[in-house]
């Protein structure tokens, strides 16, 4: 598999997890997923942009908030983990074996939107 296109499924697999963490917290709560912004759910401060990078942010706060140094739970850091290999299998790796028409076509599409 070509690097470059390995690196794009990975970044944009952890944007992918990143955007399910803030739907899975906030659409429980009838909150939109635009806005406002990311906030600490203990302190409620706006996440910097800047700490808000998946998994690296995480894992350089050590899984605490920069302000008020409450915890964030390791869940985050797993679901932003799991969006890559989810996306790669969506994007085509493995997905030559897909007996699901509608799958294939969502894996074409995305394919297509990279490039490839």
């Amino acid at each position: 598999m070509d690097p470059v296109y390995a690196t794009s499924i990975f970044v944009l697999g952890l944007a992918f997890g990143s955007f399910l963490n803030v739907c899975i917290y906030r659409l429980p709560l009838g909150l939109s997923v635009v806005s406002p912004r990311s906030a600490c759910p203990a302190c409620k401060r706006p996440i910097a942009l800047y700490d808000n990078v998946p998994v690296l942010s995480w894992l350089i706060l050590r899984g605490r908030c920069r302000h008020c140094k409450a915890r964030i739970s390791p869940r985050y850091l797993a679901i932003e983990l799991g969006g890559w290999p989810t996306l790669a299998f969506c994007a085509g790796v493995g997905f030559e074996h897909a007996n699901s028409g509608e799958v294939y076509a969502a894996g074409r599409c995305l394919n297509s939107a990279l490039g490839h």
